[in-house]
């Protein structure tokens, strides 16, 4: 049992079909020698497929790669690429000629004619083609269509081991001469260890050297053209600037004109100038093109009429033409000044002519100075801008309104209280002391109107003070009031009566707050600041005064602070606004600076303040 157990004991080895220690297996393979080939059945021997393998693999050697080496083709090592994969549009060209007998001529026996070769990689087929020349008379281009050409020998086809520079070809017993190859058949040859050769040149043609000679010989007679300036200067003209002063004749005056100088046939025409509103009808030229004499012709009858006829020696050519110099043009002298830049090259490159010859002649003259037409002062009727239509067109029209203006600020209104006050020009009778009016300002068009609300046993019929129209300039200037001018305490003169604005609405003073670049006044940080600088810089008597100046008891309880502060501060030397107390009073109400509830407390802390340092 224990030899059973072990499977190889001594004692089971012994006996039959008690082993289990079996040799691995091994294949054995059976070749297949039946076959079918051609539709007949055959029996394959395992040496005769060996060798057609091996007769298979030098067949295609040229014609795949494999394991990215170049070389024979192995198949049982992996799976080759098909020549017509791997040598897809790759061609060889080989640059050959052959010699084609001539018996019609007696100065040439032969005539050289070039080909060139094509072998196609991909499937070993050639075609050969023969370069176009001019004048050859011959039927030249595509010389052989390509296709496998068969050897002479008849033992297969044309391939690249045939090709060798230096040797002779024959295809289709036409013999050719291979003398050169391209770079890329050169680099495959030498890759694939296949015989290059030695390169040659193409022989010359007995014809070609007796033409060279005959190209020797010429002689060459230069000989004068009558068209020869016109070919050599066809479109080439040169462009002087010049002017004509008539101002000594009667109703004379100075006119430019332009003066074209055409160097293909020497003729010359003039153009005029035209000037804004000059009067002039605008003709196109003062002189057309043709040969201008330097005199005038005397004999103007007959057939020598016109100066076509006057001799070429006689007429003005480009070696009279030079800046600063005069041309009389039938009587008129003209003053050439200037020229463009190809005429300035020209002299230059032609003529040797330097620069300080060539510089321009000022002849610019001073703008004389017209008379303006002067603004007449403004008489007070309508508006100004209305007054400056009827000095600009002579029916004048509506003036231009701000279009976006109107849109930002339609409808908006500012709003102030107001009554008469007093000053050197202006005074107030005693019923309109206590008249008090409701100013507001149009934003949408900078109008202005004026309404009184009727007040009880007055006397006075309450309504519109002033219809809405456009804001009156400022006294002294032209420049009408503004929003900028709308603040609380301003005082503005209307129609020689001087208003005082005492207080805004809220929607006024909410406006001002939100527009601090135009009202810089309603800013609360810098009225604080203003009046908290102003304290403080002032001497101890002075803060002294100003305390003892101060109402007992906050003012507030009984009518505005404002209008009893501003006063005592003015007397003190603090130049504050009514419309910076507002802001500030504003501020504090709005709980900007903790603690204090009213700019009386506010003054007084100032005052303490400073006192105590």
């Amino acid at each position: 049992m224990s030899g059973c157990n072990s499977g190889c004991g001594p004692q089971g080895s012994e006996l039959p079909a008690f082993s289990f220690c079996h040799p691995p297996e091994c294949g054995r393979p059976k070749p297949q020698n039946l076959n079918f080939t051609d539709g007949f059945r055959e029996v394959r021997d395992p040496e005769v497929r060996k060798q057609h393998r091996r007769e298979l693999g030098e067949k295609m050697r040229d014609y795949f790669y494999e394991g990215g080496v170049c070389g024979p083709c192995n198949v049982e090592m992996g799976t080759p690429l098909p020549k017509w994969l791997k040598y897809d549009r790759q061609v060889l060209r080989f640059y050959c000629y052959f010699k084609e007998p001539v018996n019609e001529r007696r100065d040439e026996n032969f005539r050289v004619r070039k080909c060139t070769i094509y072998f196609y990689l991909e499937d070993g087929s050639i075609h050969v083609s023969e370069p176009r020349q001019d004048n050859s008379g011959l039927m030249q281009g595509q010389f052989l269509k390509r296709h496998r050409i068969p050897k002479k020998d008849g033992s297969g086809y044309l391939s690249v081991k045939d090709f060798v520079l230096g040797t002779d070809l024959t295809i289709y017993d036409r013999t050719f001469r291979i003398c050169n190859c391209d770079t890329f058949t050169r680099r495959y040859l030498m890759k694939h260890r296949f015989e290059v050769g030695n390169e040659e040149d193409v022989p010359g043609e007995p014809l070609s050297a007796y033409r060279k000679s005959l190209e020797r010989h010429r002689v060459k007679v230069h000989k004068e053209y009558a068209n020869k300036q016109f070919l050599e200067n066809d479109g080439k003209v040169l462009r002087f600037f010049c002017v004509w002063d008539d101002r000594g004749a009667v109703y004379g005056e100075r006119r430019p004109y332009v003066l074209h100088y055409f160097l293909a046939d020497d003729t010359i025409e003039i153009l005029e100038m035209h000037e804004r509103n000059n009067g002039r009808y605008p003709f196109p030229m003062m002189l057309r093109r043709m040969k201008l004499p330097r005199e005038i012709p005397t004999d103007l009858l007959g057939k020598n009429i016109g100066a076509q006829h006057v001799h070429k020696s006689s007429c003005y050519n480009e070696c009279d033409l030079h800046i600063g110099s005069f041309l009389t043009i039938y009587g008129r002298d003209l003053l050439l000044h200037d020229c463009d830049d190809f005429t300035r090259q020209y002299y230059k490159e032609k003529w040797g002519v330097t620069d300080d010859m060539l510089e321009p002649v000022a002849v610019q003259e001073k703008a004389p100075v017209l008379a303006r037409m002067e603004v007449p002062p403004y008489n007070g009727y309508g508006s100004d801008a209305d007054s400056m239509q009827n000095c600009i067109s002579l029916i004048p029209k509506a003036a231009m309104k701000d279009f976006n203006k109107f849109l930002n600020n339609d409808g908006k209104i500012m709003c102030f209280s107001a009554r008469f006050v007093e000053d050197a020009n202006h005074r107030v009778i005693g019923p309109d002391r206590g008249r008090l009016f409701v100013f507001q300002y149009y934003l949408s068009d900078d109008t202005i109107a004026i309404y009184e609300p009727p007040a009880r046993n007055s006397g006075i019929v309450g309504g519109k003070f002033l219809y809405r129209q456009d804001a009156p300039p400022k006294p002294g200037t032209k420049r009408p009031y503004g929003p900028s001018d709308m603040l609380v305490g301003a005082k503005l003169e209307i129609h020689r009566h001087l208003f005082e604005l005492l207080q805004a609405d809220e929607w006024t003073l909410k406006y001002m707050e939100r527009n601090l670049s135009t009202f810089p006044q309603s800013d609360y940080r810098r009225a604080y600041c203003k009046l908290k600088s102003s304290i403080e810089r002032m001497p101890e008597d002075g803060l002294h005064n100003l305390k003892l100046t101060l109402p007992k008891g906050n003012p507030s309880e009984q009518f505005s602070p404002i209008d009893i502060l501003l006063p005592i501060l003015a007397r003190g030397g603090i130049d504050m606004t009514k419309q910076e107390l507002v802001t500030i009073e504003r501020g504090l109400e709005n709980g900007q600076e903790p603690g204090v509830q009213d700019i009386y407390t506010l003054i007084v802390k100032f005052v303490c303040i400073s006192m105590s340092r």
